[in-house]
């Protein structure tokens, strides 16, 4: 085990020694506060394999809250927190996990923790963490498949093998069980068993069930029982529909003649058995499909097609209240997930026809609304939200200025969703800024009347 008085430095060490040889490694970081209560960590980055068992081994935050353990309260902070919106979801032996992966940037890396450390856990950002990094061995290649195998490599069953009575063994405490006594983790593609007694952070991960595709349930289809077929055959039904019926070509959706192009993402028919996907624009019906349980991924998909047919008259593409079910579904970060490729429309959607997206335009160009007064650090800063009177866009407005310092007056504007206006707080405004691809700025400070940029804000002295 090494430590380190810095992320950063903890971090470039595992990029440059560690990951270039295949190791697997955790990286606890340890706060004041935990190191008094003697946790084993505030936070956690591994490597990206042992959340997503896919084999690769790039910094990846691993964030689970226990609520008996008291994590209930942070739980509840990152859900309201805009990284919440970037992070994926899983569950650990019943334990609410989220997982975001940073490859090898350390920066961006750095950056996320410091954000979790100071708006989850309350550390202030002079704070100094202890940082344990653990090399966890070496993986070696196959020279046959080219493929990394780990040092305590778990078993890889497909769905239909014999993964129900398979003794598995754990190699650091010698634990022995089914796959079903470990410490079991359910994900979107697979479900993972780890040792259930090893301490938590150092538990091997033992096995791998990955789900059936359709073509291995087709396959096994003796093995099935007579729900399962039943199911099998709705499955090969809806399919079918969908295969028959989805957006394919830009061609299938119908022109539109107005300079503002906004839709509503909406859903029909289940009360009869046929749940539909009804994209709108206004009463017109620009087009429908079979909804997909969960489907946000679809919406990206769809959107893209919408940003190719309508370009830059596309403003946004909202999701109806009726609609939120079949498209969230259980997962909750699709919502974030949803926001994030709203903001891409209106990121790529720059009409030059409106004002509100140039740099420098003016503020008679805007309703304004007051937000209020962020006083964090004794910033002091004024927070309010702008709508464009002519096309409709929502802004976040930000400026601050320290009087004892001459030069020292800076503003951000960053394009936001309809929804982010209303729910926008002065203290939460800098972290919403900070996560949009990219904002207008300008003031004294930066000695612009204004420019576009993206990253991090610049708020404080």
């Amino acid at each position: 085990m090494k430590t380190f008085d810095s992320i950063q430095k903890a971090l470039e060490y595992t990029v440059g020694a560690l990951i270039p040889q295949d190791h697997t490694y955790i990286i606890n970081i340890v706060g004041p506060k935990e190191t008094a209560e003697n946790r084993a960590a505030t936070v956690q980055v591994v490597a990206q394999h042992m959340v997503y068992g896919d084999r690769t081994f790039g910094l990846t935050l691993n964030l689970p809250f226990d609520p008996s353990s008291g994590e209930f309260a942070h739980l509840v902070e990152f859900m309201g927190s805009p990284l919440n919106e970037l992070c994926e979801e899983y569950e650990f032996d019943g334990i609410p996990c989220f997982a975001l992966r940073f490859g090898t940037d350390v920066d961006v890396a750095t950056k996320a923790l410091t954000f979790i450390l100071s708006e989850i856990y309350g550390y202030d950002e002079a704070t100094t963490f202890h940082c344990e990094v653990h090399d966890e061995g070496v993986v070696e290649k196959n020279t046959q498949t080219s493929e990394p195998t780990a040092r305590f490599s778990a078993k890889h069953f497909g769905y239909y093998d014999d993964w129900k009575n398979d003794i598995l063994t754990c190699p650091k405490c010698g634990w022995s069980g089914t796959f079903m006594q470990g410490s079991v983790g359910h994900y979107r593609e697979l479900m993972d068993s780890s040792c259930p007694v090893c301490d938590y952070g150092e538990t091997p991960m033992l096995a791998i069930v990955s789900y059936p595709t359709l073509e291995e349930t087709e396959a096994n289809f003796d093995r099935l029982s007579e729900q399962e077929k039943a199911e099998l055959a709705q499955r090969k039904q809806f399919v079918s529909s969908f295969e028959s019926s989805c957006l394919k070509t830009l061609d299938q959706l119908p022109d539109l003649s107005e300079a503002q192009i906004t839709l509503s993402w909406d859903f029909s028919g289940e009360e009869a058995g046929d749940a539909q996907t009804v994209i709108r624009h206004g009463d017109q019906v620009v087009w429908s499909e079979p909804a997909i349980w969960e489907g946000y991924e679809r919406f990206e998909e769809i959107i893209a097609m919408l940003k190719q047919k309508y370009g830059e008259r596309l403003v946004d593409v909202v999701p109806t209240t009726a609609s939120e079910l079949y498209l969230y579904g259980d997962r909750l970060s699709a919502s974030g997930f949803v926001e994030k490729v709203r903001l891409t429309i209106r990121a790529d959607s720059t009409n030059q026809q409106c004002r509100c997206m140039e740099p420098q335009c003016s503020f008679d160009a805007f309703d304004k609304t007051d937000i209020g007064v962020d006083e964090t650090k004794g910033r002091f800063g004024s927070v309010d939200s702008y709508h464009c009177k002519h096309c409709g866009r929502y802004w976040l407005h930000y400026h601050v200025e320290y009087e004892a310092f001459s030069r020292s007056g800076r503003w951000y504007r960053g394009l936001i969703t309809r929804e982010q206006a209303t729910s926008v707080t002065p203290e939460n405004a800098v972290a919403l800024l900070d996560s949009l691809p990219w904002h207008f700025y300008g003031g004294s400070y930066f000695d612009t009347p204004g420019k576009k940029g993206s990253g991090p804000v610049r708020v404080d002295l």
